[in-house]
C-alpha cells in the first residue's frame, strides 16, 4: 500500500487530467490499486511506471465507454433519377 500512495497524487493527477472528472478520476484509482494489490510485485521493477500504465489504460477505457454505441449504419436506398418530362 505505501508504495501506491506514494504515487497516489501523480497518479491522481494524470487520471483527472485526462478524464476531468474528480469521481472517475477517483474511480480509476481504485481499480488500479486493486490491480496493484493483486500483482505480483516481483514481476515489477518500476513501481511508478506500472500505475502510470496500469491508470493510463483505464482512463482510457473509460472514455471509450463514455462514448455512445454506434448502431450499424443503415444502408440508404438509393437516390432516384428525377424522371425528364415526357416528350
Amino acid at each position: 500500500m505505501e508504495r501506491f500512495a506514494e504515487h497516489r497524487p501523480m497518479l491522481y493527477g494524470l487520471a483527472y487530467r485526462m478524464l476531468g472528472s474528480v469521481h472517475d478520476a477517483e474511480d480509476v484509482l481504485q481499480e488500479a490499486y486493486l490491480r496493484w494489490s493483486a500483482a505480483d510485485r516481483s514481476d515489477v521493477a518500476e513501481p511508478r511506471r506500472y500505475l502510470t500504465r496500469v491508470v493510463a489504460r483505464l482512463a482510457v477505457d473509460a472514455l471509450r465507454a463514455r462514448q455512445p454505441r454506434r448502431s450499424p449504419a443503415r444502408r440508404a436506398s438509393a437516390p432516384t433519377r428525377p424522371r425528364s418530362p415526357a416528350c
